[in-house]
């Protein structure tokens, strides 16, 4: 079964959700919603990590909030887990969820052309794996940010609810790629893909560059929806000399292609 998870505890998480249940999502038992082929379910836990997802999910979407200490308002979206031996937000240490590359690319593409239309102003972007559950299912975490002002702006969480529906109703396959960037929030790497036609999976920050063994790199290879990535993309300035060559060496051993930027 395919899952749409939130908490009504949590304003932005409930918000966007009571969107869906206002565009066709229709009451399937307590707390459940149907819409198709995706249950929305109300786990009311009091927060989005909390969250367990149905023993029979085959995948499953979060909505959620963001937080930062910027309070910067955004859009995100990303692929929980944790590249190094450290799991001080939830999950498993050095262990990534399965990434749901189709996904993550229509709602960042849909979320980046509404936020342009209704002129909301949003930042929009892909964030780097973080936190838990680290899951072996594909687990999304789609996001309202970053503070309790954003997470009631209903034009935001609308947005959000939007995408989420234009995204599970076609899902385009792509080629995908596994993402080395420079920051949290992956600028060069959203461009990348709101430009062309690939899709990122799995996103590695520059300030977590120093977990990535052949382990960790072989997981953001392979732990995607379906199947491996495709090529590694490489965001040439954030790294120095070393670090790139690093990247080049595992590449070469595993027959992936690597792509600069």
């Amino acid at each position: 079964m395919k899952y749409i998870l939130f908490t009504s505890k949590q304003s932005a998480s409930n918000n966007i959700a009571k969107f869906l249940v206002e565009a066709g999502f229709s009451e399937s038992g307590q707390n459940t919603w149907r819409k198709d082929d995706f249950l929305l379910v109300d786990a009311q836990t009091a927060s989005v990590l909390d969250i367990v997802p149905p023993a029979d999910a085959e995948l499953a979407l979060v909505l959620s909030p963001h937080r930062s200490e910027t309070k910067k308002p955004c859009l995100t979206v990303h692929t929980s887990g944790n590249w190094c031996p450290k799991a001080e937000m939830g999950g498993e240490p050095s262990k990534l969820s399965v990434s749901n590359p189709s996904i993550m690319r229509g709602l960042l593409i849909n979320m980046n052309a509404i936020n342009s239309s209704t002129g909301l102003g949003f930042e929009v972007c892909y964030e780097s794996d973080h936190h838990g559950p680290t899951l072996d299912i594909p687990y999304t975490f789609v996001e309202v940010g970053s503070s309790e002002e954003q997470w009631n702006n209903l034009k935001a969480c609308r947005i959000v609810a939007d995408a989420v529906l234009d995204s599970i109703k076609k899902e385009e396959k792509s080629k995908v790629f596994f993402g080395i960037g420079f920051s949290h929030y992956m600028p060069s790497i959203t461009k990348y893909v709101l430009n062309g036609a690939d899709a990122a999976g799995h996103m590695l920050p520059s300030y977590a560059f120093e977990c990535l063994d052949e382990k960790m790199f072989l997981q953001g290879i392979e732990r995607n929806k379906d199947g491996k990535a495709n090529y590694v993309l490489l965001e040439r300035k954030a790294f120095n000399a070393a670090q790139r060559k690093a990247v080049e060496e595992l590449c070469l051993k595993h027959n992936i292609e690597l792509v600069k930027i």
